[in-house]
């Protein structure tokens, strides 16, 4: 039974609703109305209220109807007095109800006013809160201004005290302007003047590469003073442009200004800061501009000289090679000789202008010139004193003569007195005083053929005097000198003739005289060269005669040098002290292996002395050097070359140096496995070539990449071509790193028994016991069936088998035997040799001797013992049985033959 049930059908229920709704009532009226409740607990009165009221009627109808049945019981007028009475009650309750209505009402009324004034007073609470926040806001707002202003203020003041500093600067660099252009002012028609005249020199002489090149130094050098007289202006418009951009930092560090018709407004102190930086940034943007125009003819000028060198430079090159490649103009042709007036005069014209500019024109100039050339012949002094210091004390234990040192000195006077010509050639403003530079290549290559003579008569052990190829120097000096002032063809043609038909009558003389033999090969070349130059200059070509006998008698004497060098290397390692020698091999291995990248870098120092020397070498030196030849898609040149041949030496002089590495360690130290050394040799070797040929592709311009297109190739080549190739070279590998063989094994492969050798990666070398060497294909080592005598050492079994006849005492034998094997010097005491029985044969008792020997002597053991054998067995009269057939004839009965036939 639910609870509604309870509380509406059962009269026990209806019962206890009343008396809970009475006393709820009792309740409700004795509780004095002090405040107002909030709306959630009104409401809940007002439900239980609704609640007591219809338990309340409920109730009433009951006792109603109750009383209903009781009254149809009595009488008409019991009933009407009942009737009345139920109506006064009726009345009563209903004006019981009715107040208790009004009551509730005026309850309710109360209850409604009290919340409103709750409402009201909650309103006025939180506008009370947030008329207090205002005002804290306004006056945290208030302080925040009072701070942003201090900060503003002090912000204020130090910029202004920055705009007064920067103010008193730019008008102290505003009175000093005038000074600071006034130099570039003045010198400026100057130069442009001067410039003028070397357009219009470049333009004349624009198909002589000398005079250009000469012109074309000129303007470097106007250039190089137009920037210096340049440089003060540019540093003080560096300095206005830098104010300008901290003028600029300034303003966004300030309040902006407010736009027209803005109500906002600038304090006095804002205004005035705004007024200043105005006032400064307008000074400067004059500064500024006055600057540029100061400049901007400068700048034009010096674009201009840039210009003409750029040109210059480009096609430079090319009229070198027409210089040296020209058309031929033969002396003995009448056109030749027309106008060889004018042409004289006008080489004098040119070489007093390049006078002017190859060598120094004023005492300042001269004094840059000797202070240089003074700091590199002190520094020459120091060498040749501690070189000479070095040289005494090997005078002193007799391993160089006199003869030798005083050579060597004198070559390094030359030398260091042609390299402090050289420095000296070059000024410190860029110029270069070419004719310096030339006659200081001539010394150092004095010195350098007086050097490579001073070594060989060291080597020769000859009293040391004039070398016997000065003739090639003079021949080439004097070309070199004949070659500078650019003469006339015909002239120069002539010229030099004369100096072939000298330098032929000198070698006449010197024909006489008993040379070494690499210095008169060395002299026949020249003669040769002679002669062919000669020819050349005949059919007019002079300056490429001339060139070529430089260019062959730079290589002779270069020659002739290194000879000298490597002679003394190997000298010097022959000296070695006794216990030394074991290291003698290492050393001579290590500079044979090194010395030929020097020996390359010494030949080519010395043709860019000599090439240099000539007119317009260094710039066709560099421009051939630089100069790529494309093929396919790799390009190289004159320096990728070099520098490949020179990582070429240097990767084989690497090899040579950890062979050797590896070969000393192995023989002092014993902890070291000896068969390891082959392997990593190879490993090493191998190693080194590939990095090289790594870096040779990717010299020539082959991108690594490409190496996987080369490796399909190198596949495809496998399959169908190169399958031994490649089985063989895998099979080595196996061998080398696997360590199955080694050098000095005794192997049987195949039908073959022999030494092994040598292992390479493609077949392994055997030597045979008939001193036959068979080169064997690594591939049957790895395929088939191998014998290795010695890999587990050089000791092996070997055995004598003997039979003796029947009767024999077998303890007897086998005690003769082992006698026999102990008594043979080859066998091995341990293990020691023993019999065995092995069989009854058809004739003999057989026995097996087994003994151990060196692998190298076990055959002769074999021979020694059955020498011994048949000795001992006749002493002791044992029979060394062998086998018998006895045949026994029956003879045949008379009738027995009768009945065959």
């Amino acid at each position: 039974m639910s609870l509604q049930r309870f509380f509406t059908r059962s009269t026990f229920g209806r019962f206890a609703l009343f008396m809970m709704a009475g006393l709820l009532c009792a309740s409700l009226s004795a509780r004095p109305l002090l405040a107002a409740p909030d709306k959630d607990a009104a409401a809940s009165d007002q439900k239980t209220s609704a609640k007591e009221e219809k338990a309340k009627t409920d109730k009433t109808a009951d006792a109603s109807s109750e009383k209903a049945a009781d009254r149809d019981a009595l009488t008409d007028k019991e009933k009407a007095k009942l009737e009345a009475e139920e109506k006064a009650k009726q009345e009563a309750e209903e004006k019981a109800r009715l107040e208790a209505e009004a009551k509730a009402k005026a309850e309710a009324d109360a209850k409604a006013k009290q919340e409103a004034e709750e409402r009201a007073r909650q309103d006025a609470e939180a506008a009370t809160a947030k008329l207090q926040a205002e005002a804290e806001a306004a006056q945290q707002k208030s302080e925040s201004t009072a701070s942003d202003d201090a900060v503003w203020e002090e912000a204020f003041k130090q910029n202004q005290d920055e705009l007064n500093a920067m103010e008193i600067e730019i008008d102290g660099l505003a009175g000093g302007l005038k000074a600071i252009i006034n130099p570039l002012r003045k010198s400026l028609p100057g130069m442009e003047e001067a410039a003028q005249r070397l357009f219009s020199l470049a333009g004349t002489h624009k198909l002589d590469p000398i005079m250009l090149e000469s012109i074309d130094q000129r303007g470097v050098l106007q250039a190089s003073g137009l920037r210096q007289q340049m440089q003060p202006v540019l540093t003080a418009q560096n300095v206005v442009k830098d104010k300008i951009a901290a003028l600029e930092q300034m303003k966004r560090s300030l309040p902006p200004l407010p736009e027209k018709g803005s109500k906002e407004k600038l304090n006095p102190d804002q205004q005035q800061t705004w007024k200043n930086i105005s006032r400064i940034e307008n000074k400067l943007i004059k500064m500024d501009q006055r600057l540029t125009l100061e400049l901007s003819s400068a700048t034009d000028l010096l674009g201009k000289i840039e210009s003409m060198h750029t040109g210059v430079t480009g096609y430079l090159p090319d009229l070198w090679q027409t210089y040296y490649f020209s058309v031929p103009s033969r002396f003995f042709d009448p056109v030749a000789w027309e106008g060889i007036t004018e042409r004289w005069e006008k080489t004098l014209q040119n070489m007093n202008l390049r006078m002017s500019i190859e060598f120094p024109r004023n005492p300042s100039a001269w004094k840059g010139v000797g202070l240089r050339f003074l700091n590199v012949l002190l520094l020459g002094c120091v060498v040749i004193f501690f070189v000479n210091r070095r040289m005494v004390r090997a005078e002193k234990k007799g391993t160089m003569p006199t003869a030798a040192r005083s050579g060597i000195l004198r070559s390094l006077l030359w030398q260091f007195t042609g390299l402090a010509l050289v420095g000296a050639s070059f000024g410190s403003q860029g110029e270069l005083f070419r004719g310096l530079l030339v006659l200081g290549s001539i010394l150092v290559i004095g010195g350098e053929m007086t050097l490579a003579w001073g070594m060989r008569c060291f080597i020769l052990d000859k009293k040391m005097g004039l070398t016997p190829l000065w003739p090639m120097y003079l021949a080439s000096s004097l070309g070199i000198l004949i070659s500078y002032p650019n003469l006339p063809g015909g002239i120069l043609s002539l010229s030099w003739i004369a100096v072939g038909l000298v330098s032929l009558y000198i070698l006449k003389e010197l024909h006489a005289r008993e040379l070494p033999g690499i210095e008169n090969n060395l002299l026949h070349v020249h003669r040769l060269t002679v002669w062919l130059s000669m020819a050349v200059a005949a059919i007019g070509w002079p300056r490429m005669a001339i060139l070529v006998l430089i260019l062959v008698d730079c290589l002779a004497i270069n020659t002739q040098f290194i000879i000298g060098l490597l002679q003394i290397l190997n000298r010097s390692s022959d000296v070695q002290d006794s216990e030394q020698h074991a290291q003698r091999s290492v050393l001579a291995g290590l500079v044979a292996a090194f010395i030929a990248p020097i020996v390359l870098l010494l030949i080519l120092c010395g043709m860019v002395l000599w090439v240099i020397a000539m007119p317009g070498g260094a710039l066709l030196l560099w421009h051939y050097l630089g100069t790529g030849v494309q093929v396919g898609s790799a390009s190289f040149n004159m320096v990728h070359l070099i520098l490949i041949v020179s990582v070429f030496y240097i990767t084989r002089a690497a090899i040579t140096a950890s062979r050797s590495f590896l070969n000393r360690v192995a023989s002092q130290s014993y902890k070291i496995d000896k068969t390891l050394i082959p392997p990593m040799q190879t490993g090493i070797t191998y190693g080194l070539w590939t990095l090289f040929a790594l870096f040779t592709l990717k010299a020539l311009g082959f991108g690594l990449e490409n190496l996987a297109v080369i490796a399909g190739g190198l596949s495809v080549g496998i399959g169908f071509g190169m399958q031994t190739i490649v089985n063989n070279f895998l099979s080595g590998l196996i061998l080398i790193f696997s360590r199955t063989l080694h050098e000095g094994d005794v192997i049987d492969v195949g039908n073959l028994q022999g030494v092994v050798r040598k292992i390479s990666v493609r077949a392994t070398t055997v030597e045979t016991f008939d001193n036959a060497i068979i080169f064997v294909p690594n591939s049957e080592f790895v395929s088939n069936r191998l014998i290795n005598w010695t890999r587990n050492g050089r000791i092996v079994r070997r055995e004598v088998a003997i039979g003796v006849a029947y009767g024999t005492d077998p303890k007897l034998v086998e005690r003769l035997l082992v006698e026999v094997a102990q008594s043979v010097p080859q066998i091995v005491r341990r293990p020691q040799p023993f019999v065995l029985f092995m069989d009854f044969a058809d004739s003999t008792l057989n026995f097996v001797l087994r003994y151990w020997s060196d692998i190298g002597t076990a055959t002769d053991a074999a021979s020694a013992i059955r020498h011994r054998i048949v000795e001992v067995f006749a002493e002791h009269q044992v029979e060394i049985a062998f086998p018998q057939l006895d045949v026994h004839v029956i003879p045949q009965t008379p009738s027995l033959t009768r009945a065959e036939g």
